[in-house]
């Protein structure tokens, strides 16, 4: 509370104001940061939700993919039933947090359109690990205001493994707040890496980095779904995660929504 007396000893009049309106601006601002702080944990709280029932109905498919389900997008990037179908819920559920936000979406079930406020889904990163049944895909959503991302959920749906951050709030898998590793030298890391999986020119490029990371490292790890990798590396399991640009081409939307791990919110 600032209090104001009728004779101030040390300085004019216009100084003193200035002084208590530049105390009360700086109320008026942090109570709106801690609005907004708190209008952001409400929608990452709505998103967790979103995410988690299109969760249950990737986990309610899991073995039940044959070849007839598979669709080939392009060289080595497949699409099934379940990425369509799980999609479709995300975006409904999403309409329902903000009802005026647009959409980037991998699998296109809904217009593609830019807005002041805009959720990039993932709906099955890791496809081919799932069509497989190796137990590494995710789902991947980030909400973004205008170009800055301010949620991010990724969920690992073997584990039930939930990890969220949003703007000034922390990062976190389920509940408990997480780090990246402490480890300082390359020699002690462990590195996640992704293959080239459609555009191959730079291959040579990176076979040398491969060999490098060989040499030199604690081991080298390939998931298959780089948004796990991006989480993993936020919460310490992995010290870092090499790729080429390359190979991030069809990757936008696991990396939109994981990266604002690397923020450490």
């Amino acid at each position: 509370m600032v209090r104001v007396s009728k004779h101030n000893e040390k300085g004019s009049w216009g100084t003193y104001l200035g002084k208590v309106l530049d105390e009360l601006n700086y109320l008026i601002t942090t109570n709106s940061d801690k609005s907004a702080m708190q209008d952001l944990l409400n929608i990452q709280t709505q998103t967790i939700n979103a995410v988690k029932k299109a969760s249950v109905f990737i986990q309610s498919e899991i073995g039940k993919i044959n070849n007839n389900d598979i669709e080939t997008k392009a060289l080595n990037s497949l699409v099934t039933y379940v990425d369509k179908n799980a999609e479709l819920i995300l975006v409904e559920e999403l309409q329902k947090i903000i009802p005026n936000a647009t959409f980037l979406t991998e699998e296109n079930t809904i217009e593609q359109t830019q807005g002041e406020w805009q959720w990039i889904v993932d709906p099955l990163d890791g496809t081919t690990n799932f069509i497989h049944q190796i137990p590494v895909f995710g789902i991947s959503v980030a909400l973004k205001h205008n170009d800055e991302i301010v949620v991010g959920v990724v969920y690992e749906v073997n584990k039930n493994e939930c990890f969220y951050a949003s703007k000034n709030n922390g990062a976190f898998l389920n509940g408990s707040k997480i780090y990246v590793s402490e480890t300082v030298t390359i020699a002690d890391s462990l590195v996640a890496t992704g293959f080239p999986y459609y555009d191959f020119g730079k291959a040579e490029n990176y076979l040398n980095t491969l060999r490098f990371l060989m040499q030199n490292t604690r081991g080298i790890r390939r998931l298959g779904a780089a948004s796990i990798d991006l989480c993993y590396v936020a919460c310490g399991r992995f010290d870092a995660f090499r790729i080429l640009t390359c190979t991030l081409g069809r990757c936008c939307w696991c990396i939109h929504c994981s990266g604002s791990w690397w923020y450490q919110y």
